[in-house]
């Protein structure tokens, strides 16, 4: 993506990190110790560079209702200072490839379109 100031920036994770005020966060424990504690088949962070600052974004596999509350009562021992700027979604099956491995860019593409359709 080419910004209005001529800055390029490479969208997609190529690695298993995201930014989160400045900090850069390694996903795989934290998504590990939010998938135990929630009890959930899978967990996935990515973030969004958005003008006012980075926004991370939590999608959890259930098929279960977690609700915002449920949400925050889990992320924010496990994030501490880092815990602004979030959303949380649910989602019932993320998209894999053959090995099982989960396709980030499409299950945020999916998601992020999901949260752009009006109610």
């Amino acid at each position: 993506m080419l910004a209005a100031d001529g800055r390029l920036a490479l969208q997609g994770r190529v690695t298993e990190v995201v930014n989160a005020l400045g900090s850069k966060i390694a996903t795989a424990p934290v998504e590990q110790q939010l998938q135990d504690q929630l009890g959930v088949q899978a967990v996935c962070l990515f973030s969004v560079e958005q003008p006012e600052g980075e926004e991370i974004h939590l999608v959890v596999e259930t098929a279960k209702a977690l609700d915002e509350a449920s949400f925050r009562q889990v992320l924010q021992p496990v994030l501490g200072k880092l815990f602004v700027r979030f959303h949380c979604h649910t989602h019932p099956q993320f998209p894999r490839n053959a090995m099982g491995k989960v396709q980030r860019l499409r299950l945020q593409h999916e998601i992020l379109s999901r949260a752009a359709k009006p109610a």
